[in-house]
């Protein structure tokens, strides 16, 4: 027997990328897939629900992470340091994607 025609979906895009650049869309994508990430990247198509929860997961650990160094005052300054480091990594990585809050405004300065 033979197998019924898949229907067409579409166009398909074939693009080569680094090792490095598999891994980040990879990291970036998570659950929501490669192609998800691409086409709301490419024709902004905003930020749906999964997206959304990934975010408020994300500002949740980050949080976590301030209020451990908050609860240990005397923690060494190296930690403090790199702790305080993958916070602002962390949070430059969320807020790329999020649209700045000028971007919607209309006046002229």
């Amino acid at each position: 027997m033979s197998r019924a025609r898949r229907a067409d979906s579409g166009k398909k895009i074939v693009f080569r990328v680094s090792n490095e650049e598999w891994d980040t869309l990879h990291l970036e994508a998570g659950d929501i897939g490669i192609s998800t990430l691409v086409r709301a990247r490419v024709f902004g198509g905003g930020i749906r629900s999964r997206d959304g929860l990934r975010r408020i997961a994300a500002l949740h650990l980050i949080g976590r992470r301030l209020q451990m160094l908050t609860e240990h005052p005397g923690m060494d300054v190296g930690q403090t340091a790199a702790a305080l480091t993958e916070v602002r990594t962390a949070i430059a990585r969320l807020s790329k994607d999020i649209p700045s809050a000028d971007a919607d405004d209309d006046t002229v300065s």
